[in-house]
């Protein structure tokens, strides 16, 4: 298996039911179905998984890009205690960073999903002389989730949970507010390297230490910590995340001029 599909083995997303996300400096997030899909149609990647199951992701290009940048700029005074001063700052600021909303396409070469847009930019809007720092760092985090539930949404298959690795997995807050964003129990499983664990699995299973991939991931799989949505904020973030797609949507002229236009 490459990559991708390791990385979902590694961290026990197998069966049909199941998604993860991969929260790196690319944010990935795959949903496991029982049969080929290609929907929505030209978006989006298709890995088969041992068995008989197969991995529908969806790619945003740039994940924790975003909160590097973050911090370079917004807390550039911050030393090894950056992450913990970006956590107590950002959860000060209610769910949906009072009307603040992110739009997390900072790569240079766009979006690849759920649209493909090479002209994609980041976008801060509705920011007002009431937003501060904490604002803008948790519009970071949240702009985040949004853009997984939108790639979530893309997809048609509706996972009950969502299992969370990468650099983006070591953070409580963020945890919580992907789950509060997709409505969906966040899972981090325990340990790190996941794609080397999923290889380590695999490689079980040939020589005859499980009978199957689903019963190696079933016998090793560790959950360390579960975010369950909190229904007090579906509001606010099904208000934020229509708008987001809205902006999205909006934009997407008003980018293919800018970047088009001679500099």
């Amino acid at each position: 298996a490459g990559d991708v599909p390791s990385s979902a083995i590694g961290v026990g997303a197998i069966a049909p039911g199941q998604a993860c996300t991969i929260l790196g400096t690319t944010c990935l997030t795959g949903a496991v179905v029982p049969d080929p899909v290609f929907d929505p149609r030209d978006v989006g990647l298709l890995f088969c998984l041992p068995g008989s199951g197969w991995l529908r992701t969806m790619v945003n290009v740039a994940g924790t890009t975003n909160l590097d940048w973050a911090l370079a700029r917004l807390l550039p005074e911050s030393g090894a205690d950056r992450f913990d001063r970006l956590e107590a700052m950002a959860g000060g600021v209610p769910p949906g960073s009072d009307g603040l909303i992110y739009l997390p396409y900072l790569s240079d070469v766009g979006v690849i999903a759920p649209i493909v847009e090479v002209a994609a930019r980041a976008d801060f809007f509705g920011l007002t002389d009431q937003h501060g720092t904490a604002h803008l760092l948790r519009a970071v985090l949240e702009g985040l989730a949004y853009a997984i539930r939108d790639c979530l949404e893309a997809m048609p298959t509706r996972p009950r949970e969502l299992r969370l690795s990468g650099g983006g997995g070591r953070s409580a807050l963020w945890c919580r507010i992907i789950a509060d964003v997709t409505g969906r129990e966040v899972l981090v499983p325990e340990g790190s390297e996941f794609g080397a664990r999923g290889a380590a699995l695999l490689a079980a299973v040939a020589t005859g230490r499980f009978p199957s991939v689903i019963d190696a991931v079933t016998r090793t799989d560790r959950i360390a910590r579960r975010y369950p949505p909190d229904p007090a904020t579906k509001t606010v973030h099904d208000q934020a995340f229509a708008t987001y797609r809205r902006l999205r949507e909006a934009l997407r002229p008003v980018w293919r001029d800018a970047v088009d236009r001679p500099r």
